[in-house]
């Protein structure tokens, strides 16, 4: 294993980083664009202004910053997987996510492109998009608040990050004349960004 900690939104950090991995990682086979975040639950003109930056900065120009450092070596080499980590929220809007809502519509649109602009070329570009993921992703969203964290994923079974990452493993696994192009996928109590089934004790089925 070989750990370090990066700034995805600094453009700078990211190809320097990169550029001084060590052998054999310089040599980056599948790229996991995991980087992400929810900020606040406002209205788009109710909103902070550093939650709207921050979504715009991490989910978008992050995923472009790594993806453009690594991209050129996999070309080199003749072989790579880009897995970007998208979200349901890309094809279910819902109230109080905007913004998140469009930065995840933009990196499906992002895994739609990349794969059109190497056509003709081995490399493989995918998503995986989860629903609801019980990771600190709502302590986050709100701040620390671990009250309203917890009620994301109360009376619910939610999907874990292992389930998401069990995904990616199958998503990557594929043989190389393989590309899987999505993976949409939600806990068996959510059917869409509104509809999450709660246990009896808060009611049934609920709006989230």
């Amino acid at each position: 294993m070989h750990a370090f900690g990066l700034d995805v939104t600094r453009k700078d950090e990211v190809d320097l980083a990169l550029a001084a991995l060590p052998e054999p990682w310089s040599r980056i086979d599948v790229l996991v664009n995991n980087a992400g975040k929810a900020l606040g639950r406002d209205a788009v003109h109710e909103a902070e202004d550093r939650h709207i930056d921050g979504m715009i900065e991490t989910n978008v120009r992050g995923l472009l910053h790594v993806t453009r450092a690594v991209l050129p070596g996999m070309l080199k080499r003749g072989r790579g997987h880009v897995i970007n980590i998208g979200s349901t929220a890309s094809r279910w809007i819902y109230p109080g996510g905007a913004t998140y809502c469009a930065t995840k519509a933009a990196v499906a649109a992002l895994t739609e492109g990349l794969k059109m602009d190497l056509h003709g070329t081995p490399i493989r570009v995918s998503s995986v998009d989860p629903g609801l993921v019980e990771t600190e992703f709502s302590l986050v969203r709100f701040d620390g608040d671990r009250k309203r964290a917890d009620e994301v994923y109360a009376d619910m079974t939610p999907l874990s990050a292992e389930d998401v990452a069990r995904s990616v493993v199958f998503v990557a696994g594929q043989p190389a004349h393989v590309n899987i192009l999505q993976v949409v996928m939600l806990p068996t109590d959510q059917s869409s960004s509104s509809m999450v089934h709660r246990r009896p004790t808060s009611g049934g089925t609920t709006r989230a």
